[in-house]
């Protein structure tokens, strides 16, 4: 609530006409959406932002996609009530169905939530814990409390994550990222065999504000070599040149995409895995 009040405050002082509407409900919330989409936004040359601070969940569909969801002040969570969560809840297909509606020309929507998955396959697996993250590291906060554990691996105690310290020896296209999973798996890697590719808000969980003396903006405990980094995490819908995941830079301390197809001249880039597991 606090965040919202801050960003109403300061679009304010740009003067932009703000609408501030704090814990609205989910009858409320969609019909605040339906007013942005054909009234806000049913003019052409106007400029649109919806910012939403609060709770986001993911559910894990039987396709093996996740789709994200923000939660309304009268939505329970998907562990407690999936039939009412269901409901309730809108999701990010919601979300994209009014910025298609609009006719303004710029719409900017940022969500300033949490999200969280469960383990459901090798590579898109997710705890069950919730993290808070912020698409731009540029005011986040992202506590840590790394412990080097002295055997190739780093545990955030803030997070209940164990990292590979090292990460993949060379960055890797996306169908050979499976591959480098099992293998850490049938190894019992570091004694362990839970390891899978992390999701995004995780990876972003390790990302500092500024850069380390090795010029990555992570922990100096971390190899200075796994630079961009592969997470479970798909941008969008599949096209016609495959899917694209969500990476994150730690050279650059950045987020951006990179296609998963393979071959061809659609192929997309390598990149490298720093693996993850979550402390029992």
């Amino acid at each position: 609530m606090k965040d919202s009040k801050e960003v109403a405050s300061a679009l304010e002082k740009l003067g932009m006409m703000v609408k501030l509407v704090l814990d609205p409900s989910s009858r409320e919330l969609k019909a605040l959406l339906q007013e942005m989409a054909f009234s806000t936004g049913g003019e052409k040359n106007r400029g649109v932002i919806f910012y939403f601070a609060g709770h986001g969940e993911t559910l894990n569909l039987a396709d093996g996609t996740r789709l994200g969801y923000i939660i309304p002040s009268d939505c329970p969570l998907k562990s407690a009530d999936p039939m009412k969560f269901d409901d309730l809840a809108i999701s990010m297909k919601d979300m994209e169905a009014v910025s298609l509606k609009a006719q303004s020309k710029h719409m900017l929507m940022v969500f300033d939530s949490c999200f969280s998955g469960s383990l459901f396959n090798l590579v898109r697996a997710a705890p069950v814990e919730i993290f808070y993250v912020k698409y731009k590291n540029d005011n986040g906060d992202f506590p840590n409390q790394l412990l080097d554990n002295g055997d190739g691996t780093i545990t955030d105690q803030a997070t209940g994550l164990m990292w590979e310290k090292d990460g993949s020896a060379s960055s890797l296209r996306h169908n050979e990222v499976a591959g480098y999973v099992t293998k850490l798996r049938s190894s019992k890697s570091r004694g362990h065999e839970d390891w899978r590719v992390p999701t995004l808000e995780e990876l972003c969980s390790l990302l500092e504000p500024v850069s380390n003396a090795k010029g990555r903006f992570m922990s100096s405990l971390f190899s200075e070599k796994t630079t961009e980094c592969w997470t479970a995490d798909v941008e969008g819908d599949d096209t016609m040149y495959g899917q694209k995941l969500h990476i994150v830079d730690f050279s650059k301390g950045t987020l951006s995409t990179e296609s998963t197809v393979s071959h061809g001249v659609f192929a997309g880039g390598r990149c490298y895995v720093k693996a993850v597991r979550t402390i029992k």
